[in-house]
């Protein structure tokens, strides 16, 4: 069988969507012997690179290679009123459907695609009606749970979308049951990840050189690893961590990540007088099993989230989580650790962390949901129903 994987994605942001999409992608080129992988990748037009003051052109490079898969790139340039159109108005779903259209002879020898993102589905529904080759996607999260309720008429491309795919995988049944309200005819099942090989506990050595290489000194470390944005939640973490901090003698916080609401998340933490606190920024993906080695605990206190693949890398490193019961939370660390984003959140978060901490509950075991040969057993039987 000869597959396309196409994928929207940034190179330069190598997160939790990006890092799910590759590590399934590696699992299935170990599957099949013939997938070729295509990057749909944006770049600014000239008045948006004014405007973000990025007076250089980005060089459009034929092939990349990522994470040891080669993509052939497939350049969108995004002009200001495409993102006034796409981005703020929400008048539309697809960032500009001519320029994808000039990519759908590539695919005509393909037996099936296999896509992540709005822009890599509809370019794969356009090769189905053009070349009535079928195509399978997967979906993530906000493409799911936020896009659609923007608008009538993205609510609208986004069902077309879900009717049109030969099959939709979505990576929780949360999301699943939220695409109901936009489309009951579509086909669909649940397709949950699992972490990268490069998530596993080390041993107590080890982790006790990364505490000292990160001058991490106390008995307890609680960690938060994600994107400082609002659907994050971030701000509640200086009310949590200080919370903790009054009821756990000999504790550390550790925040990997970097957004917009950086700073404001920094000035607050100050405020509230958090000790041990260390901010380490952005960090490239391998850093990240050492950063979740030695942590105790991981905090995720979500608004919302398809499936988040950093519960399953720290579960896969013996690290518990605490989180909010959105999305696709409680599917990954149950439901006797995810708590309402209430008025109580805080103080029924630290309880748990608490009971988890002191109390030596056996560390987490992954369930068998998410190893990868069961997540890709079912993947291809799915490619398969749909292709002979």
């Amino acid at each position: 069988m000869k597959i396309a994987k196409i994928l929207l994605g940034d190179p330069a942001n190598q997160k939790g969507f990006f890092n799910s999409v590759m590590e399934r992608t590696k699992h299935l080129m170990e599957a099949e012997s013939d997938v070729d992988c295509y990057m749909i990748r944006l770049e600014y037009g000239f008045v948006l690179r004014l405007l973000k003051r990025q007076f250089r052109k980005s060089q459009r490079e034929e092939f990349s290679t990522i994470q040891g898969i080669k993509f052939k790139n497939l350049w969108i340039t995004m002009g200001l009123l495409d993102y006034l159109l796409t981005y703020r108005l929400h008048r539309r779903a697809i960032l500009d459907s001519k320029q994808l259209n000039n990519y759908v002879p590539l695919f005509k020898d393909y037996d099936l695609l296999s896509t992540h993102g709005i822009d890599a589905i509809f370019l794969s529904a356009r090769v189905k009606k053009e070349f009535n080759i079928p195509f399978v996607t997967t979906w993530h999260g906000s493409d799911i749970n936020v896009m659609p309720f923007r608008s009538n008429s993205i609510k609208n491309e986004v069902k077309q979308l879900l009717d049109s795919a030969d099959h939709n995988f979505f990576v929780s049944q949360k999301l699943l049951e939220t695409s109901e309200k936009i489309s009951i005819e579509a086909k669909k099942s649940v397709l949950y990840t699992g972490p990268a090989k490069s998530f596993y506990p080390y041993d107590e050595e080890d982790k006790k050189a990364l505490r000292e290489k990160y001058n991490v000194n106390t008995k307890y470390v609680v960690g938060f690893i994600g994107n400082f944005v609002s659907i994050k939640n971030v701000l509640v973490l200086p009310a949590l961590f200080k919370k903790i901090q009054e009821e756990v003698q000999d504790v550390s916080f550790v925040i990997v990540g970097n957004g917009e609401l950086g700073n404001l998340l920094e000035s607050k933490l100050i405020e509230q007088s958090i000790n041990n606190l260390h901010i380490l920024g952005k960090l490239n993906p391998e850093e990240i099993p050492d950063i979740m080695n030695f942590l105790d605990l991981l905090v995720l206190p979500s608004l919302n989230e398809g499936f988040p693949l950093v519960t399953l890398e720290a579960q896969a490193c013996g690290v518990h989580v605490v989180g909010s019961n959105r999305g696709g939370i409680p599917e990954s660390i149950g439901e006797e650790n995810c708590f309402e984003l209430d008025d109580d959140f805080v103080e029924r978060a630290t309880f748990r962390v608490i009971e988890l901490l002191k109390n030596k509950i056996e560390q987490p075991v992954l369930s068998k949901d998410f190893s990868w040969d069961n997540v890709i057993e079912k993947e291809l039987l799915v490619h398969n129903s749909v292709v002979f």
